[in-house]
């Protein structure tokens, strides 16, 4: 078992507080499309609940592929010569990055087909972004704090998680459209990215 010195350690790092607040950012976003999607194309693209289901399958395919390309990812750029932190944390931030900048199109595309493919994407980048931070945690810290600071990394994900059904209802209600919330999720996404970017080097 960890001793307490062993916690208050972990605490004192950097690169816990990054991994806290930027997994935040990922499941911020995982969470606002997963319990989200459905409204959305019926309220805001028009879609009835049968069409809705079957077109809601295309990007949480994509976010499959997105998970498994993480380990690819990092195994190539391993291969490359980057560090282990760093070949987690590269795709971490990409997939951030551009999880964002797919959203925001995202909210504000007439098309239909655009839209899915924004959100498609943004599920691909996301998602690639999860699988990573998880990779991440197994590389930065000793063997025997893995899954202490891999539970830390999750409970920030989670409690940014359980926000994002919140915020979104309340926008949704108050707005009558997602343009907003998506736009949060976007601001919300780049911000881990930024907290992995700066805080989690060593």
């Amino acid at each position: 078992a960890m001793t307490s010195a062993e916690w208050r350690g972990l605490f004192r790092q950097r690169a816990t507080w990054g991994m806290i607040f930027g997994f935040m950012g990922v499941i911020y976003m995982v969470w606002l499309y997963l319990t989200w999607l459905p409204a959305y194309l019926e309220q805001e693209r028009g879609l009835p609940l049968a069409t809705a289901g079957w077109v809601m399958s295309i990007p949480y395919l994509a976010g499959t592929f997105g998970q498994l390309s993480s380990g690819v990812l990092a195994d190539y750029l391993l291969a490359r010569g980057l560090k282990p932190i760093n070949s987690r944390k590269l795709p971490l931030c990409i997939g951030l990055v551009c999880a964002a900048a797919f959203t925001v199109p995202a909210a504000y595309t007439a098309s239909l087909t655009w839209a899915i493919a924004f959100i498609s994407l943004a599920m691909y980048f996301v998602n690639l972004a999860s699988g990573s931070a998880w990779a991440l945690v197994s590389v930065a810290a000793p063997r025997r704090l893995v899954a202490s600071l891999g539970s830390l990394q999750n409970f920030g994900g989670y409690l940014g998680g359980s926000l994002a059904p919140v915020v979104t209802g309340v926008i949704v209600d108050r707005t009558g459209s997602f343009v907003y919330a998506l736009l949060i999720a976007a601001a919300v996404s780049l911000a881990g990215a930024i907290a992995y970017l700066l805080l989690v080097r060593e």
